[in-house]
């Protein structure tokens, strides 16, 4: 009995099949995310918020619904709730993080961000990604996750990674991994950097982790060490390069 319970449909996204009007900073989707169990079924309008500046851009992380529509209880910091003239509206990407902490929901979450990157237009936060392949580990890279970006400060080098899509440009934002560079130009395997939000990051930090259970120092190549080696000052980097 209890299995059938725990038996849960979705989510899917679907056409809301209204054209919904407002105006100011919360534009209609004109989609709706949709789940069922055995005792209840939920359906959520989803809108998104316009910038003045990029009246066109979405990204993932500015995909609302309205507060009246909230089906669990759930963490968010005050300065990720949009307080219009329509009421309180807030982050799809929190929720979604407590559904599956809760296992309210079991879709695989990379055949749901899929889906989601189908079906509405998502802008990346980095605009000029690292496109190469081979700088993580095979089982992570696999599953679509690839190295963003990354930087050298202060004495550490900071890999940012992201998962995208087979087929898809938009990347999701996963984690940073921090690495010490020292001045021999070795680099000593570091953590990950606590997120500063709950978000469906963590459940993604998850996925890579139960991919590539080790340090995150084994989640790079050789390849992707040598892309964060470049990242260091030059004495750092003839230093690696050098020894």
């Amino acid at each position: 009995m209890e299995t059938t319970l725990n038996l849960t449909i979705g989510p899917f996204f679907t056409d809301s099949g209204l054209a919904q009007q407002m105006t100011g900073r919360i534009v209609p989707l004109n989609l709706n995310i949709e789940w069922a169990n055995p005792l209840k079924a939920t359906r959520i309008p989803l809108f998104r918020e316009r910038f003045s500046y990029a009246p066109d851009r979405i990204r993932f992380e500015n995909i609302l619904f309205h507060r009246h529509d909230l089906p669990c209880d759930i963490e968010c910091q005050e300065h990720r709730i949009l307080d219009t003239v329509h009421g309180l509206f807030l982050p799809l990407d929190i929720l979604l993080a407590q559904l599956y902490r809760n296992r309210e929901i079991s879709r695989p979450i990379f055949q749901l961000l899929d889906e989601l990157a189908a079906v509405v237009p998502l802008t990346s936060p980095v605009t000029n990604p690292i496109s190469t392949k081979g700088l993580l580990a095979t089982e992570a890279e696999g599953a679509g996750f690839r190295l963003t970006m990354a930087f050298h400060e202060a004495g550490m080098v900071y890999a940012h990674i992201g998962w995208q899509p087979d087929c898809r440009t938009t990347r999701f934002h996963v984690g940073v991994v921090a690495l010490q560079a020292r001045a021999s130009g070795e680099m000593v395997p570091g953590g990950w950097i606590d997120q500063r939000d709950t978000g469906i990051c963590q459940v993604l930090v998850k996925e890579l982790q139960h991919l590539v259970p080790d340090s995150p120092a084994t989640l790079l190549t050789e390849r992707g060490m040598q892309v964060l080696a470049a990242t260091l000052p030059k004495t750092h980097h003839e230093a690696a390069f050098h020894r």
